[in-house]
Parts: C-alpha cells; sequence; structure tokens
C-alpha cells in the first residue's frame, strides 16, 4: 500500500515538473512583444535610443523582406526634418536590416528608407536617413537574416539643420566665415558624393569675378571635402568647383579652392567629410579683390615702414652736419625722403580704401 502511494507521489512529482519544464520552454520561445507590426513599442525619447531583442521573433505575412526575424517601433514625428536611425551602437554586431515604413498595417506599407549592412564601419550593422514630416506616425523594422540579437541598440537622432541640399543655411555676408557641424549629417538622395556627412550653405555673389573657399580654419582639422553649385534643387545640380584635402598647409587634409562667380547668381557650398566629423567646421569665404587689395595694403604699409626709416635717418644727418655744404645736402636730402614718405602715405591710404571696398 505505501507503494503504492509512493508511485503515485512520484507520478505527480514527475508530472508537475514536466509541466513546469513545458511551461518555461513555452516561456522561452515566445516571440518578443513587438514581433508583430500591429504591436509596436512606442520609441521614446527622441531623440534617444531603446533596446530591444528579436530573438524568436518572426516574419508576419505581407510583412516586408527586411530579414526573418522582426521586430517593430513607431514613432509620430515632432517636427519636420531629417533624421538618422541605426543600430551602430549594438553590442556584439550582429547582421541587421533597417526600414522605415508608413502604413495602416503590415501589408499595405510604403516604403520610406531601408538599409542592410551600411554607414556602421566595417561591421554588418545599419544606418540610414529618412526626411520626415511633423505629425506622421512612422514605423521602424529591425530584422536579421540568420543571427538573432538580445541586445538589439536602435537609435534615432536629428541631422542637422542645413543637412539638406533646399534647407542650407544662408551664409550672409558678402564675404567672412561661418561655422557649422556635420555631425550626425547624411548624404541625401542624389547628392553629389562630397563626402558621407555632408552639410550646405547657400550664398548670392555680391560682384562677379574670383572667389577662394576653404576650411583651413577648422580645429581639430577634418578630411573636408569642397564642392560648389548653383541649381534649383538637389537633383538638379551643375557643378562650380569642387576639391578634396587641398594646401591649407601643416600636411591637413583640410580643403580649399577657387571659383569665378557671377553677380547675382546663388551658388551652394557643400561640406563633407569621409570617416570622421566636425562639431566645428569653419567655412571661410574671400574674394580674390579683397585678396588682392589685402596685399596691396600690406606692400603700402611695407613701403611707408621704409620710408619713415629714410625720412628719420636724413633728420639725423640734418642734426649732424658740420658744414654749411653738408648741412645743405642733408636739408635736401631730408626734404626728398619727406616727399617720399608723404606719397607712401597717400599710398597706403589709397590701398586701404581700395581694402573696405572690396573687403
Amino acid at each position: 500500500m505505501k507503494d503504492a502511494r509512493w508511485i503515485r507521489t512520484a507520478i505527480v512529482a514527475l508530472a508537475g515538473a514536466a509541466l513546469t519544464l513545458a511551461l518555461s520552454a513555452s516561456a522561452e520561445a515566445a516571440p518578443p512583444p513587438n514581433d508583430n507590426y500591429g504591436s509596436a513599442t512606442q520609441f521614446e525619447p527622441t531623440p534617444g535610443t531603446v533596446l530591444g531583442t528579436n530573438v524568436d521573433a518572426t516574419r508576419q505575412s505581407g510583412e516586408p523582406q527586411n530579414g526573418d526575424s522582426t521586430v517593430w517601433w513607431k514613432w509620430t514625428a515632432t517636427e519636420t526634418g531629417r533624421f538618422r536611425l541605426d543600430t551602430c551602437q549594438t553590442v556584439p554586431s550582429f547582421d541587421s536590416v533597417i526600414g522605415v515604413y508608413v502604413g495602416p498595417n503590415a501589408a499595405n506599407l510604403t516604403e520610406i528608407a531601408k538599409n542592410d549592412d551600411g554607414g556602421c564601419g566595417s561591421s554588418n550593422l545599419s544606418t540610414l536617413s529618412f526626411d520626415a514630416i511633423a505629425g506622421v506616425e512612422y514605423r521602424f523594422s529591425v530584422g536579421t537574416f540568420g543571427s538573432e540579437s538580445l541586445n538589439i541598440r536602435l537609435s534615432l537622432r536629428r541631422t542637422p539643420l542645413n543637412d539638406n541640399y533646399a534647407a542650407a543655411y544662408d551664409f550672409g555676408a558678402a564675404q567672412g566665415s561661418v561655422r557649422g557641424s556635420n555631425f550626425e549629417a547624411t548624404r541625401e538622395l542624389g547628392e553629389p558624393r562630397n563626402g558621407d556627412a555632408t552639410i550646405w550653405w547657400k550664398w548670392v555673389a555680391p560682384t562677379s569675378g574670383s572667389y577662394h573657399l576653404d576650411t583651413c580654419d577648422t580645429v581639430p582639422a577634418a578630411d573636408t571635402y569642397l564642392g560648389v553649385y548653383t541649381g534649383a534643387s538637389v537633383a538638379q545640380l551643375l557643378e562650380t568647383a569642387t576639391a578634396d584635402d587641398g594646401s591649407c598647409g601643416g600636411g591637413s587634409a583640410l580643403t580649399e579652392l577657387d571659383f569665378n562667380a557671377v553677380q547675382g547668381t546663388e551658388y551652394r557650398f557643400s561640406v563633407g567629410t569621409f570617416g570622421s566629423e566636425s562639431q566645428n567646421i569653419v567655412l571661410g569665404l574671400i574674394s580674390q579683390a579683397c585678396i588682392d587689395a589685402k596685399k596691396a595694403v600690406r606692400k603700402a604699409k611695407d613701403k611707408v615702414a621704409k620710408a619713415q626709416a629714410k625720412y628719420d635717418k636724413a633728420k639725423k644727418k640734418v642734426k649732424k652736419a658740420k658744414s654749411k655744404n653738408k648741412k645743405r645736402k642733408a636739408k635736401a636730402a631730408k626734404k626728398k625722403a619727406k616727399k617720399k614718405l608723404k606719397n607712401a602715405n597717400s599710398a597706403l591710404e589709397s590701398a586701404l580704401a581700395t581694402s573696405t571696398a572690396s573687403c
């Protein structure tokens, strides 16, 4: 009798253990809560990074081919502008595919942007950029081919306000310098290959002539690429001039170029970098007329300095002269030196006036 009770107890215990294992296995095999498009997790904060996993995730019927194991987030744009989405911070790395969509359900989606293995260095992680419209809800898909990840890190960030050609900052002055950052900048569709992270300025030529554009004052130095264009849109650009790794000196990869401008024409300046980005880009613009005028001022100042030295020397000779003949000659030399000094000062005033008008 005792043996029978022991056997029943053992059977019950084994059954309970089996049920526990089954429930545990079932729990482990359950897909992530944001496995389906309709159950997308809210992406917040913005900008920011969210964590997730696609272990045991699936691909529902009608879903875009973004991998065999996809998970979803949803985000409503708070402003119109360009944004960057990436999995670059995910450790360990995995073969990710990311996509941005709009639409009512998984079977009726419009693709906004998609990327597989690109933009995060040498890894198979992914990055993309897209233009968002305030108030529109977007869905972000993260999938993998083969491998899965327990530690997906999906980041969304605003790119610089002048990231796109159409949103170019006004350079403002006829010439001078402006500062900017291409941190988190992108290269929009159709944009010339002026680096992987480009920003834009627009400028209307005040006068016709040759101009000099450079990033030489950027500290620390960055591997910059410069471009000057005209055109109504990024798809209709006409190249005026481009340069990569110019002669800013010091062996740096900073850049400078010269271009001819026509009065009243609007030009667009593109500054990009390959590899590294810069939060302190200094873009300088100066006309050749101003360069020439400044050179003329320097030469005029040198002439004034030399004329002044000769005049001072002539005055000393007058004081040292003993005889009437020597004093007469010294006074004549002094008078001549004084006239040259006066002419040099007049030339300097003229050069300064030209410099003011040209610069």
